[in-house]
């Protein structure tokens, strides 16, 4: 136990200087060169205080443009009868669903977040169907793209927590379900507009997805290729 030889205070083993009055300190028989400083220069927040602060700030920065927007909308949209603000409104409230929601869950709850995303794309969704509501192109192919989407990330979330998977086989499953995927909506357009099928999209989407994915697969087979990339890309 050692005290300021200045103002009698007492001082913690480590003190370089007196937290009170800044006197040097010298004790050779006390002072303790590994033990932690019991003031640090830090300021360390606890992980559930980031991500709070983190969802208020990307919340703050949402809501600003959508405040400066409504104000327009009744000031001077008003007088030429156009209200354009609610594209803004309902845009910004999915990207709020989409990308801060998740800040505020305390464990990572996957399924519940793909779940609530889907719902909110197909609420903006929805909300121009009723803004623009000359087809049925809602329920008959904006609906069941969502779903679909909606199913494919939850297979693909099952799939790697309990299999764990390496990168190259993740990366592998990525882009063989966006060829699949793009065929998927190739058969929606055709069930909804009556055409005759188009594989077009589809080809195009699956000779740019597959060859990557091949390329993910000879890279979990080749030790040589999946060292490079490591070095070269921190993988």
């Amino acid at each position: 136990m050692s005290y300021c030889v200045n103002c009698g205070v007492e001082l913690d083993a480590s003190a370089k200087k007196c937290v009170l009055c800044d006197t040097p300190v010298y004790n050779p028989k006390q002072q303790n060169e590994d033990a932690p400083t019991p003031y640090s220069d830090r300021v360390v927040l606890p992980p559930k205080v980031r991500r709070r602060f983190s969802a208020f700030l990307f919340s703050v920065i949402l809501l600003l443009p959508n405040i400066v927007c409504l104000l327009i909308d009744l000031l001077v949209s008003k007088e030429n009868g156009l209200y354009w603000a609610h594209f803004v409104n309902t845009a910004s409230l999915m990207l709020w669903i989409l990308f801060v929601l998740p800040f505020l869950f305390q464990k990572a709850r996957t399924f519940v977040l793909i779940l609530v995303d889907s719902l909110a794309i197909l609420g903006y969704v929805y909300f121009f169907y009723h803004l623009f509501a000359t087809r049925e192109w809602f329920w008959s192919m904006a609906l069941p793209l969502v779903v679909v989407l909606g199913v494919f990330a939850c297979v693909t979330v099952e799939v790697f927590e309990r299999k764990k998977p390496d990168w190259p086989v993740q990366a592998a499953v990525i882009c063989f379900q966006i060829a699949v995927y793009a065929a998927v909506c190739a058969v929606a357009l055709y069930l909804y507009f009556g055409t005759p099928l188009s594989l077009a999209i589809p080809v195009v989407i699956g000779a740019c997805s597959l060859p990557v994915g091949g390329f993910f697969i000879y890279v979990k087979n080749s030790r040589r290729m999946r060292a490079w990339l490591s070095r070269r890309f921190f993988v």
